[in-house]
């Protein structure tokens, strides 16, 4: 497999850390789409194209003057399809206390998709958070059961979405842990170990929930912000990329999870 991403995410960690939003733009196109929802306040901002691109990153950058306890812990840069990077990054030295990316790539190495969940008590406002429309397909319906599965608690229904391809990543922004789980053997185990975890569902909430269709040049995705502080996860994010079928290929989830008391394990 020749490398797309690899070249375009080094161009955009430079660029990142040259604060050059001309050098950024080289790695999006005016398929793309950004969109970032900040913890703090559940709001969302949307950019599209490369105005777009080019409005988010003039923005971000004159909100990072300070880039002294910039840091990014986990980096993960995928060429197999859906072509992606994972990305957790913090700057809590200009108000970002922690942020996580999923950037979703076309064959040409583009960036299309670009999920980012930001906790930064002094951004700016944005609109309130995107729920779609249902709408016909494969991966609204792989959404439908897996959402229903999730609220029943039904591990083998949750298996249904995934294959033997499939990888899902949970990182904790508190303990600062990664944990990874692989096929359908890996998927029963994280969901087992999550439903268990998840014993007091009175607090759950999914304030956004955006599922997208695959196109001709495009993944399908799901980028999904939820919590359920009733049971210990005060914030969390999961964007999942789909294959040409439907199923759900990778899964990059992160939480705000204190890490259990030792009385409790």
């Amino acid at each position: 497999v020749e490398a797309v991403v690899q070249p375009a995410w080094d161009n955009h960690f430079a660029a990142f850390g040259g604060q050059d939003v001309s050098k950024v733009l080289l790695d999006y196109c005016e398929e793309s789409k950004i969109i970032v929802y900040n913890w703090h306040d559940d709001t969302e901002t949307v950019y599209n194209g490369m105005a777009g691109a080019c409005e988010c990153f003039t923005g971000l950058f004159a909100a990072l003057p300070d880039l002294s306890g910039l840091a990014a812990p986990e980096i993960h840069v995928e060429e197999g399809n859906p072509k992606s990077v994972f990305l957790i990054w913090r700057c809590p030295s200009s108000g970002f206390v922690h942020c996580t990316d999923t950037f979703l790539f076309n064959d040409a190495g583009k960036i299309v998709r670009q999920t980012v969940c930001i906790l930064n008590p002094g951004a700016p406002a944005g609109k309130a958070p995107l729920c779609t429309e249902p709408q016909g397909g494969p991966v609204q319906a792989s959404w439908d059961n897996h959402f229903a599965a999730f609220g029943a608690q039904d591990v083998d229904k949750v298996l249904k979405d995934y294959t033997e391809k499939s990888v899902i990543k949970v990182y904790n922004q508190v303990t600062d842990e990664l944990v990874e789980f692989k096929g359908l053997k890996g998927v029963k185990e994280c969901f087992t170990g999550l439903f268990k975890d998840l014993s007091d569902l009175s607090g759950l909430a999914a304030p956004a929930i955006r599922v997208e269709e695959a196109t001709e040049d495009k993944a399908g995705m799901v980028f999904l912000v939820w919590r359920c502080p009733s049971s210990g996860y005060n914030h969390a994010t999961d964007t999942f990329l789909f294959d040409a079928a439907g199923k759900i290929a990778k899964q990059n989830v992160v939480i705000m999870k204190p890490a259990a008391e030792a009385g409790e394990q």
